[in-house]
């Protein structure tokens, strides 16, 4: 079965860069927080199953 939730950072041109899968939204939030933050972003977490989307900003988690 492939995972749950998708990962992305969105980059300054809005488009979404794809970063990785994992089964668990703890997981994703796990792996954002292991990003460099080079600069300030947002990255963005899809449920697969349902479609729901959350935002987190680089300086921490946010769900939306």
């Amino acid at each position: 079965m492939a995972p749950r939730y998708d990962y992305f950072r969105i980059e300054v041109d809005g488009k979404a860069l794809w970063l990785g899968a994992t089964d668990s939204l703890a997981e994703a939030h796990k792996l954002i927080g292991q990003q460099p933050f080079d600069t300030p972003c947002q990255y963005c977490i899809m449920d697969q199953h349902e479609g729901t989307k959350y935002f987190v900003p680089s300086s921490g988690p946010k769900a939306n």
